[in-house]
């Protein structure tokens, strides 16, 4: 029964979180700090997710015309605390430990061939350490072709993780990744 009180309240921390959902001002000069628009943490599990909802605007994920992800702030707030707080102290480990690789990134790209260029993003405040992996402004997994570029990371435990090794059976390995011109601040 405890359980599924907290599983419902995850759900709906997780659907509320999700409702500002903006359009960046500019995709095609480079932003300066006061002109980011808030979006959500942004997840893609794979090619069918690259959307506008996912923070898309721009490209079709080919080399020529690649998908841009770009003009965001993504920030830990109040609400990712809150949830790294309650996925802590659950004591069914598999979900949490799910829970917490997926939830605790600003930008979070797995199991990918597209195109994708992340640039001209304020990402931050994404500090601590979760079960598996350490909390991260981008964490890129099982992914190809991608360059993150010209963001800007303040305040997170690590800026970029791009794991690659075999833990638990599974492999995770990441290529074609390119990162240049980022800045990372505190």
């Amino acid at each position: 029964m405890k359980k599924s009180i907290i599983v419902s309240i995850i759900l709906l921390l997780v659907l509320f979180s999700h409702q500002n959902i903006v359009t960046p001002k500019s995709t095609t000069q480079a932003l300066s700090e006061n002109s980011y628009r808030f979006h959500h943490p942004i997840y893609i599990f794979g090619d069918d997710d690259f959307s506008p909802e996912n923070g898309v605007v721009a490209g079709n994920g080919t080399k020529e015309n690649p998908y841009i992800i770009e003009g965001w702030e993504i920030r830990c707030n109040l609400f990712w605390k809150i949830l790294n707080f309650i996925l802590r102290k659950l004591e069914f480990t598999n979900l949490r430990n799910y829970v917490l690789n997926i939830a605790l990134c600003g930008i979070y790209i797995r199991d990918t061939t597209k195109h994708v260029v992340i640039r001209n993003n304020y990402i931050h405040g994404w500090c601590g350490r979760r079960s598996i992996f350490p909390m991260a402004g981008i964490t890129i997994i099982n992914a190809t072709n991608i360059t993150i570029e010209d963001n800007v990371f303040e305040d997170n435990f690590y800026s970029i993780f791009i794991p690659n090794y075999l833990w638990d059976g599974y492999e995770f390995n990441s290529s074609d990744i390119v990162i240049r011109s980022n800045k990372i601040k505190g």
